[in-house]
């Protein structure tokens, strides 16, 4: 894990899981039986908010070599952890996919498996109409 926030005080999450004690939105949520009293993973891809540095780097074959890396990653990666125990947020890290839209479920051994999600928003032709075909995954 990297960064942690105490959740002294705050506010509700803000416009697309900006500000607030959540800081992310939280689209998806799974409780983890670890630690005193579990802890819930929640996270949200893109936040309903169309990425653009990360649709043109996630497709190359590496996409960690070009520039706009960092601020693709940034764009996608909203996955949290709060510890029920200790109320304190943390910062897991987030694979490089967009988990919008993505489908959860436990496995037999305990493990969390994820799959799906966002590869790329509809052209702006469609956006009035969100659902219509959905996204390519």
């Amino acid at each position: 894990m990297t960064d942690s926030f105490e959740l002294v005080g705050g506010q509700a999450s803000g416009p697309n899981g900006t500000g607030g004690v959540a800081q992310v939105l939280a689209v998806h949520a799974a409780l983890l039986p670890i630690g005193r009293n579990g802890c819930i993973l929640y996270y949200a891809g893109d936040q309903w908010l169309e990425p653009q540095d990360w649709e043109a780097v996630e497709i190359e074959a590496d996409p960690t070599k070009d520039s706009r890396f960092a601020s693709a990653m940034n764009e996608i990666s909203h996955s949290r952890i709060y510890d029920c125990a200790s109320q304190v947020v943390s910062n897991p890290g987030t694979p490089m996919s967009d988990l919008f839209c993505c489908g959860h479920a436990f496995l037999g051994n305990g493990n969390l498996a994820i799959a799906g999600g966002t590869q790329h928003w509809p052209p702006s032709e469609e956006q009035n109409d969100l659902h219509h075909a959905h996204w390519s995954s």
